[in-house]
């Protein structure tokens, strides 16, 4: 696959891409988190439109989300997510409120999330994760979760499924799960309210396509977020069936795994991963820029079980992609603001420059 440049943008305000999600085709939206100013979070929404000689343009508003306040949470990143919701941003605050930029995106529409008592009971949205990206083409949508109790610190190893009905403008979570590596049969399939085991794979980004769940899973071991999958990483998939109003996955199955990894050899392996938009792909981006695949990122095409190669522009590296659409990719690049020693204040958090990369794919 290749890809070309688009426009390359400097963000008009600091901070680091915590959330994204791809709205329609040509457009994406994104949370931007900078502890030191307020409001600390913004939602970024970039357009790619082509004008009237062809040429491609790049439009880029700015939101603040002033409904999360810095005291809601008592550390300093929320755990909130993002979604795409009738091609519109949906910004989950926690697993009972969402903000709906529906109509307009000064005013967005706060909903009450039903549904959490009832199967999201001991859950809650990730907290300091590396920000995962859900796909859909229903009204089902697939979200990571972590469980309520652990540290701040735990991995997400849950994902509940929220219904999300645009005519009645209402959210509810309709069920939760987890995935055990222990066989490959429906055993694989735990309910949360059982408790977690040391072969429950961490959830990353998912994608529900034609009633199937797939998951991307970066392994089971307990580390940082920034060496994820280097023991192992692998896609689930898994039939999502309703039976007299309630769901449950049936026939889960690997379809792609890495080759197994010591953590603590010398060879460093891993991968970070999305899902694409049209739901055919999983994006992977090397942890490592020294492993097999010399830190270049590939395709995994779930139909032709295949691994391909993706032609970067020049000058397009050393970073991490955010959406990719049929027609469109995003790439991202988050740079620590460097300051004189002689002005440096230990007190206040570091600073981020976010750079977006906007590509066509040809």
């Amino acid at each position: 696959m290749q890809l070309t440049l688009t426009q390359k943008i400097d963000l008009a305000h600091t901070g680091d891409l915590i959330a994204s999600a791809a709205l329609n085709d040509n457009s994406m939206a994104a949370v931007l988190y900078d502890s030191n100013v307020l409001p600390a979070y913004k939602l970024v929404v970039q357009t790619i439109e082509t004008d009237a000689k062809g040429a491609a343009q790049v439009h880029t508003a700015y939101h603040d989300l002033a409904f999360i306040s810095r005291d809601d949470f008592k550390y300093s990143l929320s755990p909130l997510a993002l979604i795409a919701w009738d091609e519109k941003p949906c910004v989950l605050m926690n697993k009972t409120t969402a903000y709906w930029f529906n109509d307009d995106a000064q005013n967005p529409k706060r909903i009450d999330i039903q549904g959490a008592d009832e199967h999201l009971d001991d859950l809650r949205l990730n907290r300091h994760h590396r920000h995962s990206t859900t796909q859909t083409d229903s009204d089902l949508i697939a979200i990571s979760l972590q469980q309520s109790g652990g540290s701040l610190n735990s991995k997400p190893r849950c994902f509940g499924l929220l219904k999300m009905d645009t005519q009645a403008q209402s959210l509810r979570w309709v069920f939760s799960g987890e995935l055990s590596e222990s066989s490959p049969s429906v055993a694989n399939l735990i309910l949360s309210n059982v408790g977690m085991g040391s072969n429950t794979l961490k959830i990353d980004s998912l994608l529900i396509r034609n009633n199937t769940l797939y998951v991307f899973c970066p392994g089971v071991a307990d580390s940082d977020v920034n060496r994820w999958g280097m023991d192992f990483y692998c896609v689930k998939q898994a039939s999502i069936v309703q039976y007299a109003g309630k769901y449950t996955l049936e026939d889960v199955e690997t379809i792609y795994e890495s080759e197994s990894q010591d953590p603590f050899s010398a060879k460093k392996t891993g991968a970070f991963g999305f899902f694409n938009t049209s739901g055919d792909a999983l994006l992977l981006t090397p942890v490592f820029a020294s492993d097999d695949w010399k830190g270049k990122p590939k395709l995994y095409d779930l139909a032709s079980n295949s691994l391909q190669d993706i032609a970067m522009p020049r000058g397009v590296s050393k970073g991490l992609f955010l959406q990719m659409t049929q027609s469109h990719a995003w790439y991202h690049k988050s740079v620590l603001v460097t300051t004189p020693k002689d002005q440096l204040d230990y007190s206040k958090p570091a600073i981020f420059q976010t750079t977006l990369f906007c590509l066509t794919r040809t």
